[in-house]
Order: structure tokens, then C-alpha cells, then sequence
């Protein structure tokens, strides 16, 4: 709140941090918040063009990562129409 909102410039940093090894302890919550902004049932993130399939990608790699979001990629696989 009271920060003006660019999807662009968080999905470079959230590059950064994924490019850097050090920050392997960071990769759930990067992955889970990357996969929100591409996320359709997600509408914040102004500057982001939604992409269901990348966000799909996202969460699948933050469950990998020890993030707790499959409800998230569950809602957003009915709303793709995957089984």
C-alpha cells in the first residue's frame, strides 16, 4: 500500500535472487510470489502480462522448493480446464 506497482521491475529482481545461489533459502517464497503475478485469480501486479501457463510453471517450482501453494495451482489448473 502507498507504493506504486511495477510488475516489471519484481519479476527482476525476483530474477536476480534466483540467479544467486546464495539465496537458494529464498526460492519457495520467489517462485510462489512470481507465480501470483502471472496468476490470473491474482489481479495485483499492475504491469504483468497474465500468463496462466508461466504461472503454472512458477508454482509447480515452489512446490518443489518447500512452498505450500497447491491449492493456488489447483484453482488456477480448473480454471485452465486441466485434470
Amino acid at each position: 500500500n502507498g507504493v506504486p506497482q511495477d510488475g516489471k521491475k519484481a519479476i527482476s529482481f525476483y530474477r536476480q535472487v534466483l540467479d544467486d545461489k546464495d539465496s537458494s533459502w529464498l526460492f519457495e517464497n520467489v517462485y510462489e510470489h512470481s507465480a501470483q503475478m502471472y496468476d490470473e485469480n491474482y489481479p495485483f501486479c499492475k504491469g504483468i502480462y497474465k500468463d496462466n501457463f508461466k504461472a503454472k510453471e512458477y508454482y509447480e517450482k515452489a512446490i518443489e522448493n518447500g512452498a505450500d501453494c497447491k491449492s493456488d495451482l489447483r484453482t488456477l489448473e480448473t480454471l485452465m480446464h486441466i485434470d
